[in-house]
């Protein structure tokens, strides 16, 4: 709170009764800010009438201008606390502009005259405002903005950035333009950064040749080898002889890695009159926060709209809990550039006979050209879950207090349906194309000499067999030379990762560290909603909520015979019958094995193929028919629980280790009439936590987190398939 000394002295100073002449001299670091005359304390003994404050704006109640214009001082040395980082930087840049830039990168915190002219601290008095009444809130929030500071003169610089959050805090919920969130310079708008391009700033030569910047990036604490690749800097760095350090920063900020946000269930729609129908009935056009109209139609129809619920799976959640929403973080789709010198190799190309390996090249510069000119984007990946493409990672969830009164940021579920799916079915990456083209380039001389050595075991000579088994060669298709060299598998496998995108995965970074960019998100939205934990659901909680005892009967499977297998191809082939609690078939399905742990969960896909089940009782069922029920169905979920038991918790312990943060135990109320114990008492869920330290917050609020993985943990690779 305000000192109380100061408060004594500035009522000391005020002498209310007497009409005096009003000094110029205002109190503390900065003037009120407004376009409403002001009133209220003066330094040395000045003091205002009724009658000067009923003049000066309608404030008649002493007190009430008192606060007004400490209000006003408190926005000035507010102004000078946030900024005084910035005024002691732009000291040092006076002294050494080039030294200071070297040392400590480009200045990132702003001046006390640039805070006191933006927008990041409310106006103290609303343009026009008449009376105290309408006044009086802009005060508090002053106010409340100045709690932070000692009394003017005796500012504790080592609080400086403390104070500077609070005061972030204490703004939030304020109209547009008068609410600020402090992060540092090249944050993204999801609170991360590129270590990549600090190390950069950090690097002090202007000039060098490209190899010598890729090392010193790449030695540079935080930096991560998939950064470097993912925005192709290696590439960039090793194709330059000489480059400069801007040259560097303005490639970075071109190619740097974008995730974009999704949140489901907290889209706001609204509606607006459109046109009268030919009934005369009023429509309205129904529009969502990107302002692209959804819905046009009769006015009750849209007002069903505007309490649409977005999400998608709100009914797999722990009871009790509010404000549930769905984040998705996704991967912009991007239009392939071509570049302009390919034009000309793609001519040369088109215009001379063409070996095969010249063949495959000038396929996929044609295939490429023309994706660019029809202004295609990159391959998408789609999840069975979501509308969106591209979705990195996922979360679902919502707000709880738990059993320590804690306001709890309460994640329900994390996963990666896209590196799932690579996991199982192989990413399309570009090596696959280089390693195709390797492997044709060198294929036809490897077959040359295997030929050839079979003419020398059968008596020719030197010359005979070199010739004849270059003359095969020419005349040999790449799959008859692969036949021969009994490589026809391996060419195929090769081929497929190169061009057969329906059977793999577009490549995407996080293979092994989504669930590191998800708890991060986690952490800065928490730190940014004032919530004081981040908790989490145990294993054996995500193994019940996919229980499928919990929620069939019974689940019946069959393997199809050969003739069919052999009809459809990709087999063995499998008949899958599901039966709910009330004895009603909810899902038959025919299968590959390939595609059973995606139906019924590893675990259950790896017991079917395994042939386990009982024989169906049912005379009316074909024979090999096998069924699962009751304890049957219930699977470990050994790999959910290795997931959200022990994935999860190593990695925040590692990195909140140096905010003194590190994951714990506690209980959330699980209000529900099916979840109560024998006494009628809400029963509890065990979840685990890390809490949003003071040191965490201002960390995250302040400079933001890096994109990519701190700790580099692949466990991911065993999150949860029983979905």
């Amino acid at each position: 709170m305000i000192d109380q000394r100061f408060m004594d002295d500035l009522a000391k100073d005020s002498v209310l009764p007497t009409e005096m002449p009003v000094e110029d001299t205002m109190l503390a670091a900065g003037p009120v800010t407004s376009d409403v005359p002001q009133t209220g304390v003066r330094l040395g003994r000045a003091g205002v009438t009724p009658q000067q404050s009923a003049k000066a704006g309608g404030l008649d109640k002493p007190l009430i201008a008192l606060l007004d214009t400490l209000a006003g001082a408190m926005r000035g040395a507010t102004g000078a606390a946030i900024g005084l980082p910035g005024d002691i930087r732009s000291i040092v840049d006076l002294i050494n502009q080039e030294g200071a830039e070297a040392v400590m990168g480009k200045r990132m915190f702003p001046t006390s005259e640039e805070v006191l002219q933006s927008n990041i601290l409310p106006q103290v008095v609303p343009a026009g405002a008449p009376n105290a009444a309408e006044r009086q809130k802009t005060v508090d929030v002053a106010q409340a903005v100045g709690e932070f500071l000692p009394a003017p003169g005796l500012l504790d610089v080592p609080k400086v950035v403390k104070g500077a959050t609070k005061a972030v805090q204490a703004t939030k919920g304020m109209p547009v333009g008068m609410s600020t969130q402090m992060v540092g310079e090249g944050v993204s708008e999801l609170g991360f950064y590129s270590a990549a391009k600090e190390a950069v700033n950090s690097i002090q030569q202007p000039k060098g040749t490209g190899e010598q910047f890729l090392k010193q990036i790449e030695k540079t604490p935080g930096v991560k080898p998939e950064e470097i690749k993912w925005t192709g800097l290696d590439d960039f760095l090793k194709s330059k002889k000489t480059v400069t350090k801007a040259e560097v920063q303005e490639y970075l900020d071109k190619n740097r890695v974008e995730v974009k946000e999704v949140s489901l269930g907290t889209e706001k729609l609204t509606k607006k009159f459109s046109v009268n129908s030919p009934e005369n009935e009023d429509y309205y056009d129904v529009v969502n926060k990107a302002g692209e109209v959804i819905y046009t139609g009769p006015e009750r129809e849209a007002d069903k709209l505007l309490d649409l619920d977005t999400t998608k799976f709100s009914k797999y959640t722990l009871p009790g809990g509010k404000n549930y929403r769905e984040i998705l973080l996704t991967l912009p789709s991007k239009n392939p550039e071509f570049d302009p010198k390919d034009i000309g190799r793609l001519n040369d190309l088109s215009n001379k006979t063409r070996t095969p390996v010249e063949d495959v090249e000038y396929k996929a510069l044609a295939q490429r050209y023309d994706a660019s000119l029809r202004g295609e984007t990159s391959p998408e990946f789609r999840s069975g879950h979501f509308d969106q493409p591209n979705i990195l990672a996922h979360m679902r969830v919502n707000d709880r207090v738990d059993a320590d009164g804690k306001k709890v940021l309460f994640v329900e579920e994390v996963q990666s349906d896209w590196h799932q799916a690579g996991r199982k079915k192989g990413y399309q990456t570009s090596n696959a194309v280089k390693e195709l083209h390797d492997y044709e380039f060198n294929l036809p001389t490897r077959a040359r000499e295997a030929i050839k050595a079979d003419f020398l075991k059968n008596g020719f000579t030197e010359a005979k067999a070199d010739k004849l088994s270059t003359s095969l060669v020419r005349s040999t298709d790449f799959n008859g030379m692969a036949k021969y060299l009994d490589e026809v598998e391996k060419y195929t496998e090769i081929a497929q990762k190169a061009f057969n995108k329906d059977k793999l995965v577009p490549d995407a970074p996080f293979k092994t560290t989504w669930h590191e960019l998800a708890l991060k998100r986690a952490i800065q939205l928490a730190s940014e909603g004032g919530y004081d934990r981040v908790a989490f659901t145990t294993g054996k909680t995500q193994a019940e909520r996919y229980d499928l005892s919990k929620q069939i009967n019974e689940l019946a499977y069959k393997k199809m015979d050969d003739e069919l297998t052999l009809s459809l191809g990709d087999g063995p082939y499998y008949e899958v019958v599901a039966v709910d609690k009330n004895d009603m078939p909810v899902l038959k399905r025919q299968v590959t094995e390939q595609e059973l742990p995606d139906l019924v969960g590893k675990e259950m896909a790896k017991k079917i193929i395994n042939g386990e089940g009982k024989g169906y009782p049912s005379e009316s069922v074909s024979s090999g028919t096998k069924v699962f029920s009751g304890l049957d169905l219930q699977v470990g979920g050994e790999g959910m629980k290795g997931f959200y038991d022990q994935i999860l918790p190593k990695f925040l312990d590692k990195y909140a280790k140096k905010w003194d943060a590190k994951v714990g135990m506690t209980e959330i109320s699980t209000p529900n009439a099916m979840y109560k114990n024998m006494m009628g008492e809400d029963m509890k869920a065990q979840v685990q936590y890390i809490d949003i330290t003071p040191k965490m917050k201002e960390s995250v609020l302040t400079k933001g987190q890096p994109l990519f993985a701190v700790g580099g943990a692949g466990a991911a690779m065993q999150q949860e398939d029983n979905k």
